[in-house]
């Protein structure tokens, strides 16, 4: 019992300090990420966290943290530049891990920890509504009518013997069809409400959202067929863009009307 409890002490005493080395790690690297001198963060770490370490120790702590001043400069000022045109742009809402991925999408190589000190750094607020899970919900935005057409099948009624499908205008919310049939996942069917409604439109639009699915595929190759001699934003394989359930909002909020409407039984 008595060696027990040694090794709970021993292993709570190491706790603190990887928690503790966790933390100075921390503060070194946000510092050196602020342009720090060296002997600034000494005088800083001996002040706010009552750390004492040498300049030797120090080095060796940002070597092992792949920070390096000369050959590191630069890049850093990019990946700063980058995060802070990311965030003036549509993905304000992102957090580090997304935006890491972004970063490496354009061929920056720097690790998640350094893109979460330069989120605080920059957009503090935002670091702090995602912590909080207060997200401030983006404005949607469609030029005009039949620019945007969001696709989706609704389920909840579909043990009844109901499988839904429809298709609403992201800009007038008209309801372009709204149709009950044997299934709402065989993309045969789904791609003649499609077809049917271009007959009587005479229209294509110039984007399709949809969530993933299987019952999409033949809407997306005849979306893109159609598009394919255009030569605007969204032409050819760009008219046709799947999405998360909760991205395609236009259709989502439909379906939470049809609920209150009268399918909840």
């Amino acid at each position: 019992m008595r060696r027990m409890d040694i090794h709970q002490q021993k292993q709570c005493e190491q706790i603190f300090i990887d928690s503790k080395m966790d933390r100075r790690e921390d503060e070194i690297k946000r510092m050196f990420l602020q342009n720090y001198s060296y002997q600034e963060m000494l005088w800083t770490l001996e002040d706010k966290q009552g750390i004492q370490i040498t300049i030797r120790t120090l080095h060796r702590i940002l070597r092992n943290l792949g920070l390096y001043r000369r050959k590191r400069k630069d890049t850093i000022n990019i990946i700063f530049e980058t995060v802070a045109k990311e965030l003036r742009s549509s993905k304000k809402c992102l957090g580090y891990r997304m935006m890491h991925k972004v970063l490496r999408s354009k061929g920056l190589t720097v690790d998640r920890e350094t893109v979460r000190l330069i989120l605080k750094q920059l957009d503090p607020e935002g670091v702090e509504n995602r912590a909080q899970h207060r997200l401030h919900r983006r404005l949607y935005r469609s030029v005009g009518p039949n620019y945007t057409w969001h696709l989706d099948g609704y389920d909840k009624i579909k043990p009844f013997g109901f499988p839904i499908h429809a298709c609403i205008d992201g800009y007038s919310r008209k309801i372009l069809w709204l149709r009950v049939s044997e299934t709402n996942n065989d993309p045969k069917v789904t791609a003649s409400f499609y077809v049917d409604c271009i007959k009587e439109t005479k229209f294509v639009p110039r984007l399709i959202r949809t969530d993933r699915g299987t019952e999409n595929v033949n809407i997306c190759g005849i979306q893109r067929f159609f598009r394919r001699s255009h030569n605007d934003s969204f032409a050819g394989q760009r008219s046709f863009q799947y999405g998360t359930s909760t991205a395609n909002q236009r259709i989502e909020a439909w379906w939470s009307q049809l609920k209150r409407g009268f399918s909840h039984w």
